[in-house]
C-alpha cells in the first residue's frame, strides 16, 4: 500500500509495512557523485549542515571497523517538540543517538537513530547513497523507515520524524548546492 505525504512542497511516497513506514527520497545535483560524496564527509560541511538543522551534534565516537568507518554522535535539537508529543516522550526534545556506517567505495551511509527517551519504541533507520547520472551530475538516493510504537498518538510522532528527515535532507541539499558554487573552495 503507498501514501503519499506532502512536505514543504515536495511529494514523498511512503510505504507501509505493519506499523514501519518507509520514506523514499531522490535529490539531484549538477556535480558528480565524487564531488558531492567528499563535499558532504568533509567535516566543514558537516557544520553547516548542523548549523542549518538548527542541532548540536556531540561526538561519542569513530571507529575505524571492517563494515567503514562508523561515527556515533549525539543530536541534540535547539528547537522543543509541539506540546503533545514533548508529553508523550518525556521530554521537551528530541534526542537521540545517531550511528553512521561509512562506506567510500559505494558511497554509501547506513545510518541508525536510538532516541534517549522510548528507545525501545521509536526505531529509525536507513541508508543514504549517491550515483553518477547520464548528464554529468549526480543522485543523492536516501532511504529511511520509521516506526514508533506508542499508543494513539505514535502516528503523529511518525509524521513528526518523516518531516524533520524530509526538512534535514533538504537542508544537507541546499548545502550542498551552496558549498559546490565556484566561489567555494571545494568546487
Amino acid at each position: 500500500m503507498v501514501f503519499v505525504q506532502q512536505v514543504r512542497g515536495t511529494t514523498y511516497p511512503l510505504v507501509t509495512l505493519g506499523v514501519a513506514l518507509e520514506v523514499h527520497q531522490t535529490q539531484t545535483f549538477e556535480f558528480s557523485a565524487q564531488e558531492c560524496w567528499f563535499l558532504w564527509i568533509s567535516d566543514e560541511v558537516q557544520e553547516e549542515i548542523a548549523k542549518a538543522a538548527r542541532i548540536t551534534v556531540e561526538p561519542i565516537e569513530t571507529l575505524e571497523t571492517p563494515r567503514g568507518l562508523t561515527r556515533r554522535y549525539r543530536v541534540v535539537p535547539h528547537d522543543e517538540l509541539p506540546p503533545v508529543a514533548a508529553k508523550a516522550l518525556g521530554a521537551p526534545r528530541f534526542t537521540y543517538i545517531q550511528t553512521d556506517v561509512i562506506d567510500e567505495r559505494e558511497r554509501l551511509v547506513s545510518w541508525s537513530i536510538r532516541p534517549d527517551k522510548m528507545g525501545d519504541r521509536i526505531q529509525a533507520s536507513g541508508k543514504i547513497s549517491l550515483a553518477d547520472t547520464p548528464t554529468g551530475g549526480c543522485e543523492r538516493r536516501i532511504y529511511s523507515k520509521i516506526s514508533v510504537a506508542i499508543p494513539v498518538i505514535g502516528r503523529r510522532i511518525e509524521k513528526l520524524v518523516i518531516e524533520n528527515l524530509a526538512g534535514s535532507h533538504e537542508r544537507v541539499a541546499e548545502v550542498l548546492r551552496t558549498w559546490s558554487a565556484p566561489d567555494q573552495g571545494l568546487a
